[in-house]
């Protein structure tokens, strides 16, 4: 749906009649899914420093002081002990407050401008890509947090605004994975290894199939 919503926004309409323009959208499964779907459970270093900070004192001490409020919600949901993590609290369908509150806070924690104030209802990060008069381009952030004022100026750490993006590409460069599986510290998986796999099959076919062809030929 925001695939849909944004290609609605960048292309114009296929008639004037009809306010959509057909566009495919390509995606794959969940499980493999980096982009729209993170952190993925197939990421094994993720999971390897998630357990790492579950056991931090301060992971622990912030637990015990919610001890009183987790116990109340195994009253009210029938969590069992074992499940009275921040983790396990994070399945209990809260039908109360829903919105990508996650996504602004990884994007801007990412991004070194993470207040550490939870995003309020309807916040929105806004980037404006400008060309200048030199022909050079450059980019300013934009933090939207209340609803009754205009969204206020969000300097990039060690970047003027706005930011020349040649310097905004260099201070980001940090946040953004080169190789996914290799960070993740993953084994070859998914697609790749059924691919290899199959070519592997096919390999070994085709050699016996010649072998054969060789010695019928032979006789």
């Amino acid at each position: 749906m925001s695939a849909q919503a944004n290609l609605m926004g960048l292309y114009p309409n296929s008639h004037p009649e009809i306010p959509w323009k057909p566009i495919p959208i390509h995606t794959v499964p969940t499980k493999y899914d980096k982009l729209l779907k993170p952190p993925t459970r197939s990421c094994q270093r993720y999971q390897q420093l998630m357990e790492e900070t579950i056991n931090l004192p301060s992971y622990q001490a912030k637990l015990r002081e919610w001890k009183g409020f987790m116990e109340k919600m195994a009253n009210y949901t029938g969590l069992k002990s074992e499940q009275l993590t921040l983790r396990g609290l994070w399945k209990v369908h809260d039908t109360l407050f829903c919105q990508h509150d996650s996504t602004l806070i990884a994007l801007q924690a990412a991004l070194g401008v993470y207040s550490g104030r939870p995003p309020p209802y309807a916040a929105c990060h806004g980037f404006e890509f400008y060309q200048e008069g030199n022909n050079s381009f450059s980019v300013a952030m934009f933090y939207r947090n209340r609803s009754d004022q205009r969204p206020h100026i969000l300097p990039l750490p060690g970047c003027p605004t706005p930011c020349p993006l040649p310097l905004f590409i260099h201070l980001t460069r940090t946040a953004v994975p080169e190789d996914w599986d290799a960070e993740c510290q993953n084994p070859q998986s998914g697609p790749g290894r059924a691919v290899i796999a199959l070519a592997t099959t096919v390999g070994v076919l085709s050699v016996a199939l010649i072998g054969m062809g060789v010695l019928y030929w032979r006789r």
